[in-house]
């Protein structure tokens, strides 16, 4: 271990998760790196959260809770990013939990690199089946510098859409003002991932799963995917507008684009009708500029997986059609 022992800061947003808080909890607190500040966000809880935190809190005191009306896991987060102490930043959810070694695992490699930001993978744990999948990892570890970084993130080039699984430099969040946009009620994590690649100066990606994700149908507690305005929906064009980065990285978004289309139009066709499918398809593809974008020249930019879907993704009827033959026989479909 480095003999330079900074402080870590995890912060952990909780909302009615009395179930999985203290197995999160619990993993943080063994963490072979013990130079760490938890930061539990209760975000209104209306079950026994509040109550389980406060009895760990007694137990170590480097547990801080800060207890608040139910605003959302963005301004959640936020909250925690202003009380963070440490030179360096985690978040974890909290009915997630992490592996003994992640901390110092991925703060050894920050401080080494001299990296903004080290990610790793998740392995996702199906809280019913118990079904397991777990993220790539047949990958060396890499490091990304310069303009490279943000173009590599959009490309898909396992730099992942999510906060979970990594450690971010605080100085980076506060030179630049970083922060969850508390108006989305969607994809907070991949717009604040995206201002954080096109700020940071080097980014280092590891194969290894520290992160383990519970993946529960009740943790659902925003509007579904097709029910969204344009306001609660990040405007990812015009972030990169302004922040001069879209005339050189705009194939990139293209083919970024598509793949998010992919993933939300393919979970949605497993949760609602075909009708209503094809309804919502019409409108957002065009809003979205998915079939517009969606060309042999930009689907060459996506491995082989996503070639696949994105062509198959062109004709709605098929899409839904294939996703949901396997539930006719009892089987359940990952995507």
């Amino acid at each position: 271990m480095n003999t330079f022992s900074p402080i870590v800061s995890i912060v952990i947003p909780a909302y009615n998760i009395e179930e999985y808080l203290g197995k999160c909890i619990t993993s943080i607190l063994n963490q072979s790196y013990k130079n760490i500040q938890i930061l539990i966000i209760n975000d209104g809880s209306k079950d026994q959260t509040l109550k389980i935190a406060q009895q760990y809190s007694k137990q170590d005191s480097r547990i801080e809770i800060i207890d608040k009306q139910n605003e959302g896991v963005s301004i959640a987060r936020n909250i925690g990013i202003s009380l963070a102490k440490g030179e360096f930043i985690m978040f974890v959810d909290g009915d997630d939990w992490i592996e003994h070694n992640m901390v110092e695992q991925l703060l050894n490699i920050i401080i080494s690199e001299k990296a903004d930001y080290v990610g790793g993978g998740f392995i996702f744990e199906d809280s019913n089946s118990k079904r397991k999948r777990y993220s790539p990892s047949n990958f060396l570890k890499f490091s990304i510098e310069g303009n490279k970084i943000l173009s590599s993130y959009l490309s898909g080039h396992r730099i992942w859409s999510s906060v979970w699984g990594c450690i971010i430099r605080t100085k980076l969040l506060q030179d630049y003002r970083l922060h969850f946009q508390e108006n989305l009620k969607y994809d907070e994590d991949c717009y604040f991932i995206m201002q954080l690649m096109s700020k940071a100066q080097k980014v280092v990606v590891i194969p290894d799963h520290f992160y383990h994700v519970t993946v529960r149908t009740s943790s659902v507690t925003r509007k579904s995917f097709h029910e969204l305005t344009d306001k609660e929906r990040p405007d990812y064009i015009g972030y990169l507008k302004e922040n001069r980065c879209w005339s050189t990285i705009k194939y990139d978004y293209y083919a970024w684009n598509i793949r998010s289309c992919n993933h939300e139009l393919f979970h949605l066709a497993l949760r609602v009708s075909l009708k209503t499918y094809i309804t919502f398809y019409r409108t957002f593809t065009v809003k979205m500029n998915y079939k517009k974008w969606n060309t042999f020249k930009i689907r060459k930019r996506m491995n082989t997986k996503h070639r696949i879907m994105s062509f198959v993704g062109l004709f709605p009827i098929i899409t839904w059609c294939v996703l949901n033959t396997p539930r006719l026989f009892g089987k359940q479909i990952l995507i």
